[in-house]
């Protein structure tokens, strides 16, 4: 039923699950304390088991192929497993030497079967005998069998998101190289329309002067009574000199416009630094505030007694401290150094009274009694004295290094807290940070007719937003800009900015920044970014005509060529793909010469290679030789 295959591997050879499957095993082992554990883990595809083991430097892949055995029935496939044939198979072909096993069913959260945990060899205390496994050993090898199933079913969903991600990832590719071709394909289009359509135009022209040509050589022919061969012989040489040009130099500009919406320069929001109540409010919204004007006022009562008592007791800490350094000099330990003094006099008169009752008694002066009163006085003495040293070694205590360790940390705490009650009741009034209009507080900074929470007597908590301040000393605007042109802005180009509210106000702007993410335009399949223009000074009187929220255009200069060569449209003719002009040399030939065209112009074309300011263009060659 089942077939045990037995591979050598190394540690660099093996899969992520099986790493983690050995793992498993040795911590499996150690928990037991079992001589090998190996956890098995179904391969539903080749219907087979897989574990790894590690032994002496050896590390081994076992395979186990079951026929005919059903996953559902995995119960009755470990008693199969964990038959004596099973076992002296595995143990022939390890050399593990097993006398003991057990072993438990590995489950999903969905106790679905993902393998089983196989445990060898009880191991025993030096110099005991081998030992059999319990069934305490069994719940724990269950309990064991369940952590290492989450861990595995963990790792089999890392898995899958990693296999899913790197399909994406493909699938993205494949949908960016595809846009790519098909914008190639749209800028190859619209070059085609253009150049038909530049085309079209030259046709329609040289038709018209072909037209008006031949009108006004009838009627000057036949008002001055004029042969039209003699016209033509003659006079070839002066017509064809009217039409000489020379193309012109001139600034070309290239501009990328861009619409969006005023916003502040920055916002500030000024929260409470306090639990306290509003005692006065001294703005309305919409005001324009000037840095450092004062905007709210808090009640100070309760921040000011609990300042009054914070400062109490930081001098009560200072008090303390100072009278433990000068604990030497206490009165206490100047008591307790007497006592010692005056019970090491009792103690010396008493021995000297027993010693002076010892030598009577002795002469047999005086009785026993008086001898034994003499002795208790001076254990009394005795006692006494040690009493008054313990005393004074307890005061001197008071003041040791962890006691003024003590004090000093307390004092600390104490200035500390007396310092930040006086910071909350210098904030209580609050100012503007900056200088800018003043807004509520509200993720939509639009106009409402109150103040909602601000007003006397509300109550405020402590880094609750109160109002939110926009810092007009400049302007920013958010915008977005096409992928196709994005290539073309980056941060700190100038930017033309007219607001057409206020008679289409000129502003200097720069591009702050561009969004380093996407985002979908609406209604279209393009992707386009977004960036921010900043207008970062304004004049007083620009601040006063400005409103927050205002529609602008702007215009973002992307190609600029103060020397561009431009020539009319009548001028170029097509060879196929390629463009050319006709040309005059200065011995009178006229001659082709190809041309590259950069851009279409409102005056005509720009040429970006080709021609020289100098050369002379011939309009209609081809026109005048036909006719």
């Amino acid at each position: 039923m089942n077939r045990v295959q037995v591979i050598e591997v190394t540690r660099k050879s093996l899969s992520p699950m099986n790493s983690m499957s050995l793992k498993l095993s040795q911590t499996v082992a150690e928990q037991l304390t079992a001589e090998h554990a190996i956890v098995f883990l179904l391969d539903q595809g080749a219907s087979q088991f897989v574990g790894v083991l590690e032994n002496e430097a050896r590390v081994v892949d076992i395979r186990i192929t079951t026929d005919g055995c059903l996953v559902n029935s995995i119960s009755t496939l470990q008693e199969a497993l964990l038959s004596t044939d099973f076992i002296k198979e595995l143990d022939e072909k390890l050399k593990l030497r097993v006398q003991s096993s057990i072993s438990a069913i590995m489950n999903n959260s969905n106790n679905e079967p993902l393998g089983f945990v196989l445990a060898l060899n009880k191991m025993a205390s030096q110099g005991d005998a081998p030992m059999e496994f319990t069934a305490p050993d069994l719940q724990l090898l269950q309990k064991l069998t369940c952590m290492a199933g989450w861990v595995v079913e963990q790792t089999l969903q890392v898995d899958k998101v990693q296999v899913k991600k790197v399909q994406l990832k493909s699938q993205f590719q494949d949908l960016q190289t595809a846009y790519t071709k098909v914008c190639q394909d749209n800028h190859r289009l619209q070059s085609s329309y253009r150049s038909r359509r530049i085309t079209k135009k030259r046709a329609v022209t040289t038709a018209v002067m072909i037209f008006l040509s031949g009108f006004l050589y009838l009627f000057f022919a036949h008002s001055f009574n004029t042969a039209p061969e003699t016209w033509y012989g003659g006079g070839m040489q002066q017509r064809l000199q009217s039409q000489l040009i020379s193309p012109q130099v001139e600034r070309v500009e290239d501009f990328l416009h861009l619409s969006g919406n005023l916003q502040p320069l920055s916002w500030v929001k000024v929260n409470a630094p306090l639990d306290a109540a509003i005692e006065h409010v001294n703005f309305q919204y919409g005001d324009t505030v000037h840095q450092g004007q004062l905007l709210l006022e808090l009640d100070q009562s309760t921040i000011q007694l609990a300042h009054r008592d914070a400062t109490a007791a930081y001098f009560q800490s200072l008090k303390e401290l100072e009278r433990l350094k000068n604990w030497s000099n206490s009165i206490e330990v100047k008591n307790a150094k007497r006592a010692v003094v005056r019970a090491n006099k009792a103690l010396q008169l008493a021995k000297e009274r027993h010693a002076s009752t010892s030598s009577l008694f002795q002469k047999g002066i005086v009785a026993r009694t008086e001898l034994d009163s003499d002795w208790r006085a001076v254990s009394e003495a005795e006692v006494t004295l040690a009493m008054a040293q313990e005393s004074l070694i307890a005061q001197r205590s008071v003041a040791s290094d962890v006691q003024l360790k003590i004090a000093q940390l307390s004092l600390q705490n104490a200035e500390q807290k007396m310092q930040s009650l006086a910071l909350q009741v210098d904030q209580a009034n609050i100012h503007s940070p900056v200088q800018g209009i003043i807004l509520p507080a509200t993720s939509k900074q639009e106009k409402q007719p109150s103040k909602g929470g601000i007003y006397s007597g509300a109550q405020v908590a402590k880094n609750q937003p109160l109002v939110m301040i926009a810092d007009m000393s400049g302007v920013s605007i958010d915008s977005q800009v096409n992928e196709v042109d994005l290539l073309k802005i980056k941060p700190g180009q100038s930017v033309d900015v007219r607001i057409e509210a206020l008679n289409d106000l000129s502003l200097s702007g720069v591009i702050h920044y561009v969004d380093a993410r996407a985002s979908a335009h609406k209604g279209s399949r393009s992707r386009v970014f977004n960036i921010q223009i900043q207008v970062k000074q304004l004049t007083k009187r620009q601040r006063n005509m400005i409103r927050i929220g205002m529609s602008v255009d702007t215009r973002v200069l992307i190609y600029s060529n103060p020397e561009a060569l431009v020539i009319p449209f009548s001028a170029v003719q097509l060879e196929g793909n390629k463009k050319f002009v006709w040309v005059q040399t200065e011995q009178g030939q006229v001659i082709r010469k190809y041309i590259e065209i950069r851009s279409s112009l409102p005056q005509g074309l720009e040429v970006s290679s080709g021609l020289s300011a100098a050369d002379k263009i011939v309009i209609g060659h081809g026109e005048s030789t036909n006719a």
